[in-house]
């Protein structure tokens, strides 16, 4: 009951003085930048800021597709093959979300599109959709 109450009032706090405190956030910032940047910086090198760093970036690359791609996400795709690229089969040292079917050919970010692959074979496959990467791949061993 008391936490309620207390939600309740902090809620209509923030709804009156949203202004008020949107520019207090501010002015920190800016006072504060050096260390905000520090921070970040840092914040975006431990695992979960990689993830949501990728994150954003494909989510500002499909925003129409009305699907988001989570931090939560990109750490579940950095687990599936066990460290191991479903393309070629080779450890991955440095790893990419791949679409299956690229954004350029009407692809989102649902889960069951996305893939974590090796930065070669993602640059290879580019906007190639996955028949024609297959093909791709068997002509250049061939």
């Amino acid at each position: 009951m008391y936490s309620e109450k207390v939600h309740d009032a902090t809620h209509t706090y923030y709804e009156t003085h949203s202004e008020r405190m949107r520019e207090a956030s501010r002015t920190y910032y800016k006072a504060h930048l050096e260390e905000e940047h520090e921070w970040q910086r840092v914040w975006r090198q431990t695992p979960r800021g990689k993830a949501w760093t990728i994150a954003a970036q494909h989510n500002r690359r499909v925003k129409l597709s009305g699907i988001s791609m989570t931090t939560d996400m990109v750490l579940e795709l950095k687990t599936d093959f066990g460290g191991y690229c479903p393309y070629c089969w080779d450890k991955i040292v440095k790893g990419h979300v791949d679409h299956i079917v690229p954004v350029s050919r009407g692809g989102t970010n649902e889960r069951n599109n996305l893939a974590w692959v090796c930065a070669e074979c993602n640059a290879q496959k580019g906007d190639k959709s996955l028949v024609e990467f297959r093909l791709f791949q068997e002509a250049k061993r061939a």
